[in-house]
Order: C-alpha cells, then sequence, then structure tokens
C-alpha cells in the first residue's frame, strides 16, 4: 500500500492496467475519471452488482460492484467498514466490496467471488484502511454472527475486540485466494485522525472513497 497526497493504492495497480484508489475525502475525488465514480445506497447486505448488465441509478442498493469493462468506475464509501479491491493476474476484471460486520457476516465476500469470471487462484486483493480491533468493541450480538472465534478477543462477559480484517482475510483464504496475493489492511481509520470513522466521529465523520477501474 502506497500513500502519496492524502491517497493511498496497492503496490499492483501500477503494474496491471487499472486504476484503484482510496481517497481520504469525497472532496478530494480526481475530475479526470473516465467517468463519475458509480457509488450507489450501501445497506450493510450481500448484494452485487455487475455494471455490465445494470445501467447506473444512484437509487440502485448493493454493496459490492464489479466490470470486466473499461472505464466503468466501480466505487463504494467507507469510514470505519472496510473498502476491498479485486483483480486478477490478466486484468480481466475489477471490483469493489463495501464489507462491514453486517456485511461479512452475510458472506458479502464470497457472494461476490461467486460472481466473478475466473478462478480465485490468481486474484489479486487489497484491503483499505478501516477500524482496528482495539477500537471496534462489540457485543454478544456481533460476536455470535460468526463462527470464526479467533477474530475476537473476550475483554469480559459481554464485550470483545473485533478484527474485520482477521474476518475479510479468512473468508478470501476459504475461497482459494492465496494469502501472498492479500494485501494492505495495515491502515485503522479509528486512530488515523485525518481518515473518516464514524465510530470515533459520529455523524460529524466523512466518507472515504475507494474506486477502482480498467484502462483497457
Amino acid at each position: 500500500m502506497i500513500l502519496q497526497d492524502n491517497v493511498l493504492f496497492p503496490n499492483w495497480s501500477q503494474t496491471l492496467p487499472i486504476f484503484a484508489y482510496t481517497f481520504f475525502s469525497r472532496d478530494m475525488l480526481p475530475t479526470d475519471l473516465p467517468e463519475p465514480p458509480r457509488i450507489v445506497k450501501q445497506i450493510h447486505s450481500n448484494q452485487v452488482i455487475c455494471w455490465d448488465h445494470q445501467p447506473f441509478s444512484p437509487i440502485l442498493q448493493a454493496d459490492a460492484f464489479w466490470t470486466t469493462r473499461s472505464n466503468t468506475v466501480c466505487a463504494v464509501q467507507t469510514a470505519d467498514c472496510l473498502p476491498i479491491v479485486i483483480t486478477n493476474s490478466q486484468a480481466g476484471f475489477v471490483a469493489t466490496i463495501h464489507a462491514g460486520w453486517r456485511g461479512l457476516a452475510q458472506k458479502i465476500i464470497t457472494h461476490t467471488l461467486q460472481e466473478l469470471p475466473s478462478d480465485t487462484s490468481d486474484f489479486l486483493v487489497w484491503i483499505g484502511p478501516a477500524i482496528g480491533p482495539k477500537h471496534f468493541v462489540v457485543m454478544k450480538d456481533v460476536y455470535e454472527a460468526f463462527s470464526f472465534k479467533p477474530a475476537f478477543e473476550k475483554i469480559d462477559e459481554t464485550h470483545w475486540q473485533c478484527d474485520l480484517i482477521k474476518l475479510a482475510k479468512t473468508e478470501l483464504e476459504e475461497n482459494g485466494i492465496n494469502p501472498n496475493n492479500i494485501s494492505g489492511g495495515s491502515w485503522c481509520t479509528y486512530s488515523t485522525p485525518n481518515l473518516p470513522s464514524y465510530r470515533r466521529d459520529k455523524e460529524n465523520a466523512g466518507r472515504m472513497v475507494t474506486f477502482a477501474y480498467k484502462t483497457k
């Protein structure tokens, strides 16, 4: 993961015909994109949209998006949840996922991977900034929503620290993705002042925009 002028991007985006970036603020979005980012209403679901077949409308509701078409800008907004970008070694597609605990509990990653048009063994995955386990303290409802308990550290009888990144990486690997092809996941939104965090700032939190598109 590379930081440049308050913009994050994965190392592999430099060697593939794909642009993938996280902008720390919606106000920073570049003006030279091939089209405006396709931002719709995110509902913490496992709903996936393929822009190859679905005309864009901002009233659509989903939490994962993919395309095989060039210059179609898949985008998600986050402020503690995981932004995830996926492609493969041939850059045959690009996908973006918004994954909070509710989406992860509903297997949003698996639902997305099942739609993508190639074998997961050569997929490349980048995980953007999200809230770290130290600051994501949850109660029994979240703890019981997952069978993978190593992602939780018990604080007391009713509270746990939840590691969203560990949950996501586990689901990715269970779907056949090589752990060596998963990068990112090292930035905590809560503990980084210039990153939006809903848990830290509540209604005053802004939103990051993570987007990706194929250039050819």
